[in-house]
């Protein structure tokens, strides 16, 4: 039926093997899957939360629910909505590191969330404690890359308008503000190289033949940058 695409008719079968075998990875996962195509996000959350609650070591039980708090926030554009909703992924993620504290997929998914709503800081952290946790993974280096990335253009941005300004200003306020587009300059050329390292050690731990290509790409925009905020003015 799965296969078929007859999710509906799939999701009770597929339930009765989860709650017989709720730490198995392909049956929890076809089963979001069943909930999603078929547009029952909320009773899918219902399942893992309630699973969750009879049985809190059920790792797969709060990864699942948190992807479906996920998706949801996809499907909205209404700020607020969005953000009550990451709330509740936030608030599972929370309780998983409570009963299972070295958990590093529990920390990656954090950061992730934190990243999409520009919550640099908490996703840094986040991003951090997954790779200390787990040094093998990729993706906290590809969420730490897009911070600096981030934080580069933000400064070469700067740079940009100072170097406007500077133009157009004379004596002491000239050389003040030369002195801050450099400094601007530099910022960006070293967060720049910042994400390009963290990259690397992305394309290090990656395997995935997908992800491998996205990094590529993400290096050669990388050293694009690299290159433009290096170059003379």
């Amino acid at each position: 039926m799965y296969d078929n695409n007859r999710f509906d008719e799939a999701i009770p079968y597929l339930e009765a093997i989860f709650d017989r075998f709720p730490e198995n990875e392909l049956v929890s996962t076809r089963l979001a899957t069943a909930y999603q195509k078929a547009n029952r996000l909320d009773d899918a959350i219902a399942k893992y939360e309630n699973t969750i609650k009879n049985n809190p070591q059920n790792t797969m039980a709060y990864l699942s629910a948190v992807n479906l708090y996920r998706l949801k926030a996809t499907q909205t554009s209404d700020p607020a909505t969005v953000a009550e909703i990451n709330k509740k992924a936030v608030d599972i993620l929370n309780a998983l590191i409570t009963v299972q504290p070295d958990n590093a997929i529990a920390y990656m998914n954090m950061a992730a969330i934190y990243l999409s709503q520009n919550k640099y800081q908490e996703a840094e952290l986040n991003a951090n404690k997954a790779l200390q946790k787990d040094p093998t993974l990729y993706l906290p280096y590809i969420y730490l890359a897009t911070i600096s990335q981030s934080k580069g253009t933000n400064d070469y941005n700067n740079f940009i308008d100072l170097e406007k300004q500077a133009a157009k200003a004379v004596g002491k306020k000239a050389k003040t503000l030369k002195t801050q587009r450099d400094n601007a300059r530099n910022s960006a050329v070293n967060n720049f190289r910042k994400a390009l390292e963290y990259l690397n050690n992305a394309k290090a731990r990656a395997t995935d033949e997908q992800a491998l290509a996205d990094i590529n790409n993400r290096i050669s925009r990388v050293n694009q940058l690299i290159n433009q905020a290096t170059a003379a003015y």
